[in-house]
């Protein structure tokens, strides 16, 4: 009789379930709707979020989308539907419109850079969310100059008619500091030693330079330094395994942890170029002119610099867009470097673009380079080209850049020309015996209508004796 009842039970619960699912997916019969509560908004843009009305097609679905869209545009803070004798009645009610936004008790940051973070201005709808909003990114505003005890308290004030002042009552508290600067695993160097590396300083009135605020954006920006430092001597497997700024009990401020982890220090045992591009001999000479040495610790630094040096000797030697890959291998305490050197795929001038040249005439510019469009494209005639238009006296800087036209081979030359002044006037006023008084008169341009041609004219007037 039991199981008779239980199987019962659950057939009922099934049919139960299996009609409700019917009743949820069958059409609803809205003969009329009604909006309720609308002020400013009108029913019409209300009723426009309902696909094909008058002609919709009711049902759950619909009805809980129309919900849903309505509540996205933040202009509703309340919305709920009722069906009662085939009328769908949507019942609103709007966010007041917001009459003036205010700041008080801001001393440190103004109204106007207030009104730029909270980015909320009269006309807008009151939406508690963008409220909230707001007032989080004033206290990040005020964390970033130190003052984490800031607290805003929003408050409106209803003016009647839907609209309301809204205003952000500020405590900007005190600001806090970094009392005390900790490193935990450093065996090699001393604490002293890497506070004087990280731009965070402890607080002291002595201290002229450098910043106490504890920033957490900071944290990142000493973790690099220390990274930086510890590399540069040999220390390839350093880490700041922790970085934190712990508040402290008393809230006057904050302590600075740092753990970190400084591993071996490295040697350089020995150093290959590996490149098909050029014959042994040239590496070996290349090798005795880069910075990282053998039997001398590793430096990142030198590294760096070693890079940089290789692709300004190759591209001197005629190749183009040159590439240098580093392999560290690291066995015990040394390193072995091995600086693989590979040319990219050739490149051709699609336009040489001169810029700022406001008297300078292009052509002038043009003749001075070892490049026309067209060519392919050669790194050492561009530099050589550069010096050439440098050392003409016409311009005050000679830069350039290369644009990469998409996926192309063809790349644009950007010349960009600040100008100098090219000419000098003199003026002078004399006297002798012989020629009475005499004025002079000189002019001496080196760029002349700017078409690079040089022009003196120099004019002396006397009573007795005029010279052209």
């Amino acid at each position: 009789m039991l199981k008779f009842l239980l199987k019962l039970q659950i057939t009922f619960l099934l049919m139960y379930f299996i009609n409700f699912s019917f009743s949820f997916a069958d059409p609803l019969i809205i003969k009329k709707v009604n909006v309720v509560g609308e002020k400013r908004i009108s029913e019409s843009f209300i009723l426009n979020f309902l696909p094909n009305f008058p002609n919709t097609k009711f049902n759950d679905e619909v009805l809980n989308k129309f919900t849903k869209d309505l509540y996205k545009t933040g202009l509703f803070s309340e919305v709920s539907l009722d069906i009662k004798k085939n009328i769908l009645e949507v019942i609103i009610k709007e966010f007041p419109i917001i009459n003036n936004v205010f700041f008080t008790g801001n001393d440190l940051l103004d109204d106007k850079q207030l009104n730029d973070i909270v980015k909320i201005s009269p006309r807008d709808t009151l939406n508690l969310d963008n409220v909230n909003e707001a007032v989080e990114k004033i206290r990040t505003e005020y964390q970033k100059i130190g003052r984490y005890l800031a607290e805003v308290k929003p408050t409106k004030v209803n003016l009647g008619e839907g609209r309301v002042d809204l205003n952000f009552d500020i405590i900007e508290g005190s600001l806090l500091t970094v009392k005390n600067i900790n490193f935990v695993g450093n065996q090699n160097y001393s604490n002293s030693e890497l506070k004087s590396i990280i731009s965070t300083k402890e607080d002291a009135w002595y201290k002229l330079f450098g910043s106490n605020k504890f920033l957490p954006e900071r944290l990142e920006y000493d973790k690099t330094k220390l990274v930086e430092f510890y590399n540069q001597r040999g220390y390839i497997d350093f880490k700041v395994e922790i970085a934190r700024g712990d508040l402290l009990p008393d809230i006057s401020g904050f302590n600075l942890n740092f753990i970190v982890s400084e591993g071996k220090r490295y040697s350089v045992k020995n150093l290959i170029i590996d490149s098909s591009l050029i014959d042994d001999n040239k590496k070996k000479l290349l090798i005795k002119e880069i910075f990282l040495k053998k039997g001398e610790y590793f430096d990142s630094r030198a590294l760096e610099e070693s890079i940089k040096l290789l692709v300004k000797e190759f591209e001197f030697l005629g190749f183009n867009f040159i590439r240098v890959s580093p392999k560290i291998t690291k066995n015990k305490n040394v390193v072995n470097i091995m600086f693989v050197v590979q040319e990219g795929t050739e490149k051709y001038i699609n336009k040489i673009i001169i810029m700022g040249n406001s008297r300078t005439n292009d052509s002038v510019i043009r003749r001075e380079l070892s490049l026309l469009e067209g060519d392919p494209f050669n790194k050492s005639k561009l530099l050589t080209s550069i010096g050439d238009l440098r050392r003409l006296g016409y311009f005050q800087s000679v830069n350039y850049r290369l644009d990469q036209i998409d996926s192309s081979d063809l790349l644009n030359i950007i010349i960009d020309v600040k100008e100098t002044n090219t000419g000098s006037v003199s003026f002078g006023v004399g006297y002798s015996s012989l020629n009475n008084t005499t004025l002079s008169f000189g002019l001496n341009e080196k760029n002349f209508l700017g078409e690079g041609k040089k022009v003196r004219l120099q004019v002396d007037l006397s009573e007795k004796k005029n010279k052209l």
